[in-house]
């Protein structure tokens, strides 16, 4: 009996050690509440409501309990002339307190945050839109394995239509 009971305060101080050890690493006070603000990167998506766009593949929106974020398009490049309508285009899609799914790719902008994927209402993805409304231009460069046969479907139908082949766009397009 004494020896359970030795082997049981072993323990309770085994795991207080190991607590105080874990609560005295983890005080890195700054870096600690930027890794929780930052814990939604690690899912595969997150959604947030629209606030307002910036420019034709950049806005700003609101995910639940958070500050505002600015959220860049991946793999579409606007040209200049196009910037004006891409922006009104953008702002048709994402009218203030729309709620769309953003899922962030490996790519990263100049200033190091993440680019990203939008799917609004129905299904549909931003990027592609832009595209297709021909007010920008894939860059492949950008985009992860998971949606570059999207894009490249694009590419195919836009080449088809251009020469009177009329392709078909890929079915979860509408």
């Amino acid at each position: 009996m004494k020896r359970i009971i030795l082997n049981a305060k072993r323990a309770w101080v085994l795991a207080a050690v190991i607590a105080a050890a874990m609560l005295s690493a983890g005080c890195g006070g700054k870096y600690e509440e930027a890794a929780r603000a930052l814990d939604f990167l690690k899912y595969e998506y997150f959604t947030c409501t629209a606030v307002r766009v910036e420019s034709g593949d950049s806005f700003f929106c609101e995910p639940p309990n958070m500050n505002m974020l600015k959220i860049r398009l991946v793999g579409v490049d606007i040209p200049p002339d196009e910037e004006s309508g891409a922006k009104k285009f953008s702002e048709s899609v994402l009218r203030r307190g729309t709620l769309v799914k953003v899922e962030t790719s490996e790519s990263v902008d100049e200033y190091g945050g993440p680019l990203s994927y939008v799917f609004v209402p129905g299904g549909k993805m931003l990027n592609v839109l832009l595209v297709e409304n021909g007010y920008a231009e894939p860059v492949a460069g950008e985009l992860d394995a998971k949606y570059k046969n999207v894009f490249v479907d694009i590419s195919v139908v836009e080449e088809t239509e251009e020469t009177g082949g009329g392709g078909q766009k890929s079915p979860w397009i509408k």
